[in-house]
Formats: C-alpha cells, structure tokens, sequence
C-alpha cells in the first residue's frame, strides 16, 4: 500500500510538470516595435509575434520529458527493488525450549488390561483404570501408581471331579461354568529414565522411557456354574454355585512409555505405556475356576496417561 501511494504521488506530479510546461509553451510572447516620426504628433506601434517564441522547441520538450522519464524510473526501480527486499525477511534463529528439570505431575490413567494364562476363557481382555504421581529429576523418574482392573472372560473349561466311596462306588461332580470374571488391583512403585529423542520446530517435545518398578497386588477371581452330580455313574440331581479365588502377592514389573509435551502448555504431559506385572501361579486345582486350573504368568495392560504439573 505504501508503495503504490508514492507511485501515485509522483505520476500526479509528472503530469503537473508536463501540463506547466504546455501553458508557457502556448502563452504568447509580445515584442513592442514603435515608430516615431519626431514631430510628436503621430505615433503608430506594431506588435510582431515571433514564431519561434510561440511553442517550446522539440530539444527543449524532449529534455524535459527525458528528466522527467529518468526520475519515474529511478523512483519506480527504488520502490521495486525496496519491496522486494520487505518480502525477504531474515530467517529467525530456532532457539531450544526450556522445561524445567525438576518437575511433579499428577495424572489419570485409562486403558486394556489382559491376563497372562494358559486358560482361553480370558483371551477377549478388560478394562483398566487409575492415577499416577510422578517425579522427574534431570530424566529419572519416580513414580507410583495405582490401578484397577476388570476382566470378564467366557467359559471355556468344564471341571470334573471323581470320588472313590467305600465299597467300590463312585461319585463324580460335572461344574459347567456360566460366568466368570477377576478384578485385578495393582499398587506399583518404579523408578526409570526418559530420553528426549525428538522436538519439533513448534516446540513439541518426545521423550522415550523405561522402568522397573515393584508391585503389590489383589486378585479375586469369581465363577458361577452348574454342578451336576453322579452317583455310580448316575445322575442324581444339580445345583448353582459359585467359587471364589483370592490371592494377594508382590511381584515385579516393568513398563516402555512414550511421553508427550504438547507445544501449548509446559503443565500438561501425555503418555502412553505398556505395564507388565510378572507372576508364576502354579495351579492348585481346588476350585472350580481358570485361574486355579491353569497357570497364572502375570497381567499386561496398554494405558494412555495424562499429566498436569503441580
């Protein structure tokens, strides 16, 4: 805008020049001739027009009009190569960001949960939920985290039990499961280390950790069936019932987590982590339930985080 006024301004005052130098050339020019007889009584006067006065000579109009092309050039070459140099601006120096080294966050946990075990009846996984609290000193982090799980599985097992009575009779329970399903509490202590592998040109930052982490925990295991009882090889009648399997142990762990620092807030952090509690159960087979009938290897889970900084 700038520069298309100062090219205006200055055609304006082109043409002014030029509209100046047509009014001199067209005004005519009067040259006085008096004759004077010397007896004082008869005067005459004669106005002559040259015709070389009456108009500009063409030097003297081209002059004008080249001084007046050079100035619009120059002008008009300044404006140009002035623009152009507006439209180059020097690239601004990226300069690192700055979080703090010593930072607090409390979160939110939400994600799937899966039991490892060689039964099928809990393939189809759960889900699980929980809170976090986490210290960062220079990369290290201390974390402890609490989370709860819900699996629902569907029967894949039937149970059969013998019994050998006096006198060479026999008695046999059938337990044909309708439902089962375990809840899963986890209270985990960790300490690990983040990476920072990637920050972006708008200030997103990537970090990759690990831990190793220590973890106590409930499970409780519930499974409601149909028992169907024979006697030598007879039916004799059925019943509901359920079993119930609890079992509280520590175990270890580890997790890999992707932690995310969003471009708009140096509060907030979002993480994404695979946990893995490890456990040996060997089975018991007391009861009628999957996890007291086959082995028990621990809990995985997939769990997306966010953080705020305290």
């Amino acid at each position: 805008m700038k520069n298309l006024f100062l090219i205006s301004l200055f055609l304006i005052s082109f043409r002014f020049d030029l509209l100046s130098a047509q009014f001199e050339s067209n005004f005519p020019t009067l040259r006085d001739s008096s004759r004077n007889n010397g007896s004082g009584q008869e005067s005459s006067s004669r106005t002559t027009i040259s015709r070389n006065s009456s108009s500009l000579s063409f030097s003297d109009e081209f002059d004008a009009v080249s001084n007046c092309m050079c100035c619009l050039f120059n002008t008009l070459g300044d404006i140009i190569f002035s623009d152009e140099d507006e439209k180059e601006p020097e690239p601004e120096k990226k300069t690192p960001r700055y979080l703090d080294p010593y930072r607090l966050y409390a979160g939110l946990r939400l994600g799937m949960s899966a039991i490892i075990s060689e039964s099928q009846d809990y393939e189809r996984g759960g889900v699980q939920f929980g809170a976090s609290l986490n210290a960062y000193v220079n990369g290290f982090n201390l974390s402890a985290v609490y989370d709860y799980s819900i699996v629902s599985g569907t029967p894949n097992t039937d149970f059969v039990t013998n019994f050998s009575l006096p006198g060479n009779h026999t008695r046999e329970f059938y337990d044909i499961p309708s439902s089962t399903s375990i809840s899963a509490s986890v209270l985990g202590i960790g300490l690990g280390y983040y990476f920072p592998v990637y920050e972006d040109y708008d200030g997103t930052i990537l970090e990759l950790g690990f831990a190793l982490k220590a973890n106590y925990f409930i499970i409780k295991e519930e499974t409601e069936f149909t028992r169907d009882v024979y006697e030598d090889d007879l039916f004799t009648n059925s019943l509901e019932l359920d079993n119930t399997l609890t079992f509280k142990k520590f175990a270890p762990g580890f997790s890999l987590s992707i932690l995310l620092i969003p471009p708009f807030s140096d509060k907030l952090a979002f993480e994404g982590s695979l946990d893995f509690l490890i456990y040996n159960r060997t089975p018991e087979e007391l009861l009628s339930t999957p996890l007291d009938n086959y082995e028990f290897l621990g809990l995985a889970s997939f769990v997306f985080g966010i953080k705020y900084s305290l």
